[in-house]
């Protein structure tokens, strides 16, 4: 594994811990254990809600900004 895919993969887990923590209230070490344990099933748990928030965003700036036209 290169370098760089290793950097990569240590922000990504880093990514979902996060997510966790700030999404459900996980501890740091819960969240730690949490994503070592079940990496797929958090990934596609924080995949799901970044699909969501950005479909919520653009929602939200089309109501706010509306038709220019």
């Amino acid at each position: 594994m290169s370098r760089y895919n290793k950097e990569y993969e240590q922000y990504y887990i880093y990514a979902l811990e996060q997510f966790l923590i700030n999404t459900y209230g996980y501890t740091e070490y819960d969240a730690k254990v949490k994503v070592m344990q079940d990496f797929d099933e958090v990934k596609e748990d924080f995949e799901m809600n970044e699909k969501w928030i950005c479909e919520l965003f653009y929602w939200r700036s089309y109501e706010c900004w509306g038709d220019t036209n």
